[in-house]
């Protein structure tokens, strides 16, 4: 099922919450989890694995040359497709579709999000640029909540991870 939370803030208050958020939703996702910090932007996974098992499929996935990271929760059914199609020059790391989902947005850009086939949410970061572009299938099977206030942006798959940073209850 996996669990994304990411976080763009210029309050440390919030910052301090990620952590704790990101367990809020280790029901999720008990195969691992992670999490990347780059100045203002929080990225935070938990994962169960499915499709590949290994250990260097896990997330925040970073791009080879460290510009890139996506979070990513869900399963693109078309992925070897379109590894064959688009990414046939690249040497991939893993088996996951994950992967295959980073290579597809750092050589085409979010247009390609156009031919996935699936079920998803994910968020895709670019350092150099720093920016945050979240996408959902067109179906909106996979959770994908936002809370935007003063300072802040939040996303999560679980709207429990959203007021664990914001310090609600419930």
């Amino acid at each position: 099922m996996c669990g994304i939370l990411g976080l763009v803030s210029s309050n440390n208050f919030y910052q301090d919450r990620f952590s704790g958020a990101l367990r809020t939703m280790h029901h999720r996702g008990p195969d691992g989890g992670g999490e990347f910090v780059d100045n203002n932007v929080y990225l935070g996974h938990r994962r169960l694995s499915i499709i590949d098992i290994d250990d260097r499929s896990g997330q925040p996935m970073k791009s080879k040359c460290g510009q890139y990271v996506l979070v990513f929760n869900g399963e693109i059914y078309n992925y070897k497709d379109l590894k064959k199609r688009y990414l046939s020059k690249i040497v991939f790391r893993t088996e996951s579709d994950t992967e295959v989902l980073l290579e597809l947005l750092i050589a085409h850009g979010t247009e390609v999000v156009k031919e996935l086939c699936g079920i998803f949410a994910f968020a895709f970061y670019d350092k150099n640029q720093n920016d945050v572009t979240l996408c959902r299938d067109r179906h909106g099977i996979k959770p994908l909540y936002v809370h935007q206030s003063e300072g802040s942006f939040i996303f999560a798959s679980e709207i429990k991870a959203i007021t664990e940073i914001k310090g609600y209850t419930e």
